[in-house]
């Protein structure tokens, strides 16, 4: 008689969490923004179908999460100042997935009264040059939909950190040196641009090993 062989795979595999910056640092008169579906995986589940929760070690730091674009904002409130923890858990059906980062809020010393921006402006990157984390700031007067992309000197692109529609303010978004599928890119002039509606800005920025 013939013989079955049965090969029985355990695909109850927990959701991935790959390139989440370690410090993501901002000032307590904006915001900061990570996109959470950027850095997680699952093989069976699909990102916004995951459960996510975020925990601050500071009550005066607020995360707000986004489930229809999978972006976390956060932001300071009461003047806040310091450095707080925030945790990361991610779960589908068979169990958790957790990370944590640093979150630095640094004082704002400028004078200025305005809550929201008066016109559109792209930042350079600081620190730059950078290893292994930088951050790009950028100003928002108006709510309104959101590019902003990472190219290699070749124009290439090699990361899509913001793809959604935006409140108005001042907006901050780490990057981690890292492309689309997590890999650490090469030492080199990196460019990263910003679009938003008939508004489009270019710098560039040093990426070091």
């Amino acid at each position: 008689t013939d013989s079955v062989i049965v090969e029985v795979i355990n695909s109850n595999e927990l959701p991935v969490i790959s390139g989440l910056v370690d410090t993501i640092s901002f000032r307590n008169d904006s915001t900061s923004i990570i996109n959470i579906w950027n850095v997680v995986s699952d093989t069976q589940t699909a990102d916004s179908l995951l459960n996510y929760v975020f925990i601050t070690s500071n009550d005066s730091i607020i995360a707000s999460y986004d489930p229809n674009s999978g972006i976390l904002t956060l932001s300071s409130e009461n003047s806040y100042s310091g450095i707080s923890q925030l945790i990361v858990k991610i779960s589908d059906y068979f169990g958790t997935t957790k990370d944590s980062l640093i979150v630095e809020v640094t004082t704002y010393t400028g004078i200025s009264g305005n809550a929201f921006p008066k016109k559109f402006a792209l930042h350079q990157n600081y620190p730059n040059p950078f290893n292994p984390t930088t951050n790009i700031r950028f100003d928002l007067p108006k709510a309104a939909d959101v590019k902003l992309l990472i190219y290699d000197i070749r124009g290439r692109k090699i990361r899509s950190l913001i793809d959604s529609r935006m409140k108005a303010g001042y907006k901050n978004v780490a990057w981690n040196g890292e492309n689309d599928i997590g890999l650490k890119v090469s030492s080199g002039i990196y460019i990263y641009r910003i679009i938003s509606e008939n508004n489009i800005k270019t710098m560039k920025m040093l990426f070091i090993k």
